[in-house]
């Protein structure tokens, strides 16, 4: 028997968001990313499981948060005994001050998730969409790229649409123009 459900904690009466756990058949753990960059100043965090496997494996995002309050959320998958952090980071994914947007759409029996993050300048200009998997050790960005599909800003745009057993993951990318023009789309598998 697996379990996950949502737990609000509360100080006094004030609820300060929720908690995601996991319950094994035997006992009942917190799970999600969580302490420093996940927790506001306030006590406040917020951590959501989106999809749960037959093995209990868990993929879910915890809302990120600075001193002047939240700045996006980050992917993660709980793996029957800890909770990773797999969406993309670093240049191209983040803002200067920490803003990061990444979400799990899918998860495979063999602990594999799909999603994307978005691409975002310093400046907090838009730049797209990335597809990625978590093959179970690494997140690779996956779709398709370059000429043809992106634009000469930076902008570009793929989705994972389905995830099957075996790790391959399907979706699209945006056709694009170097000048920003919609030029349709263009389905792929990653395999």
């Amino acid at each position: 028997c697996q379990v996950v459900g949502r737990s609000t904690p509360y100080r006094g009466t004030t609820p300060l968001g929720t908690d995601t756990w996991s319950y094994n058949g035997s006992s009942t753990l917190q799970i999600g990313l969580t302490g420093a960059g996940y927790e506001a100043s306030s006590g406040y965090r917020d951590t959501t499981a989106q999809r749960l496997n037959m093995q209990g494996q868990v993929a879910g995002y915890s809302n990120r948060y600075n001193s002047s309050g939240l700045i996006g959320q980050d992917a993660w998958l709980y793996n029957g005994s800890s909770t990773l952090q797999i969406g993309l980071t670093g240049a191209g994914y983040e803002t200067s001050d920490g803003y990061r947007n990444s979400q799990a759409r899918f998860l495979n029996g063999q602990g594999q998730v799909a999603g994307y993050s978005q691409r975002i300048s310093t400046d907090y200009s838009d730049l797209g969409r990335d597809a990625w998997l978590y093959d179970g050790s690494s997140t690779l960005q996956i779709g398709l790229t370059g000429a043809g599909y992106e634009a000469s800003n930076g902008f570009r745009y793929s989705e994972a649409w389905f995830l099957n057993g075996q790790g391959q993951v399907a979706g699209y990318s945006q056709r694009i123009s170097t000048d920003s023009d919609d030029l349709g789309e263009s389905a792929w598998l990653y395999d």
